[in-house]
């Protein structure tokens, strides 16, 4: 397997400043400092792309989820800035949109270049990975049992509920928080492009990788209940669940897109209703952090138009709906989120 070039002699030699004893406040100020002073870079677009470079950076620098991720991004940015100027900043920029942004939304990738500092340490990430297989039908079995049979945002019970007759129903999907295709190395995706996008995410959002390694990125703490159409705007990152403080579980829903989601809540609150005894410890929540690092990617994909312009070029990106026919455990039936959307039974009005 090929790896990421980190030949010395191939890139001019920069100050590692992650590993200096500066506080995250002032590298932050830095980094913002070099983005502000590179009045070219406001113009400059990601590669192939119409997004802003200065955008998604300064978007990625202030929705990173932890400070640690804070500084990893800062660093980056004055790396590449002191490497090739504006060329530089441009060229991180294009390898987060198609590192990390792209393959979060789809299951193709792109070949892309990454300087070290985007990747710092992806020779351990790789050797921690593992092929996943999908398992959606046990999943969603698992989840309509600890969400009661039912989408946590709209409420709308699954169609085979014995309930369905009697309340608003609909397709309620397993729809994962990370996503299932980062680990699925037998498809379109390389062990090598996922474990770059990995490696971002690892030290981004701060997330151990052997967490979700392998079969564990099906277990229940990464994923909820959602209506198809819910589903679908998920893995879009058109909406998130944001924590609310001191509530344990419990979160307020975010969205630029108000009008899909068919629902009069605005806060969801989780609780495992799968039968619990001394002997049964129950079926996971899903987990703040995850959920946490989901509404950062979105709050990024907001703040610098990405997902905006992807949405609107999606043949362009050679992207591919991240919702697959299968995820609610075998179905062949590709349902179209218009005709949901049309549909009052399916999709009727939570009261």
């Amino acid at each position: 397997m090929s790896r990421p070039s980190t030949d010395p002699s191939s890139v001019t030699k920069v100050l590692d400043l992650s590993s200096t004893a500066e506080e995250t406040a002032d590298l932050v100020g830095q980094a913002v400092k070099v983005l502000d002073s590179s009045t070219n870079v406001l113009d400059a677009p990601v590669k192939g792309t119409e997004v802003s470079a200065a955008k998604l950076l300064k978007a990625l620098l202030d929705h990173a989820p932890t400070t640690t991720g804070q500084r990893y991004t800062a660093n980056a940015i004055i790396a590449a800035s002191r490497r090739a100027g504006v060329p530089g900043l441009v060229t991180i920029a294009t390898g987060y949109y198609f590192g990390l942004l792209n393959p979060m939304r789809t299951r193709r990738r792109r070949a892309v270049d990454l300087y070290t500092e985007q990747i710092p340490t992806f020779d351990q990430t790789v050797t921690q990975l593992q092929a996943a297989t999908r398992e959606q039908g046990e999943l969603r079995k698992l989840l309509l049992k600890r969400d009661d049979n039912r989408c946590v945002v709209t409420g709308h019970v699954d169609y085979n509920s014995p309930f369905a007759l009697d309340h608003p129903c609909g397709l309620v999907e397993a729809a994962h928080i990370i996503p299932y295709s980062l680990n699925d190395f037998q498809g379109t995706t390389s062990m090598e492009s996922s474990a770059r996008t990995w490696d971002i995410l690892k030290n981004w959002a701060s997330i151990d990788v052997q967490r979700l390694a392998g079969q564990r990125i099906n277990d229940p703490s990464n994923a909820l209940t959602l209506t198809h159409e819910i589903h679908t705007f998920y893995g879009k990152f058109a909406w998130c669940l944001l924590e609310i403080p001191n509530e344990p579980h419990k979160y307020k829903i975010w969205t630029n897109k108000r009008r899909f989601l068919h629902s009069s809540l605005d806060v969801v609150s989780f609780v495992d209703h799968s039968n619990t005894s001394p002997g049964n410890p129950g079926i996971p929540l899903p987990d703040p952090i995850l959920l946490r690092i989901h509404a950062a990617l979105a709050q990024v994909f907001h703040a610098s138009g990405a997902g905006e312009y992807m949405d609107e070029h999606w043949e362009d990106e050679e992207g591919v709906d991240p919702v697959r026919s299968d995820d609610t455990g075998g179905t062949d039936v590709q349902l179209d989120p218009l005709r949901l959307h049309n549909d009052n039974r399916i999709l009727g009005t939570v009261h």
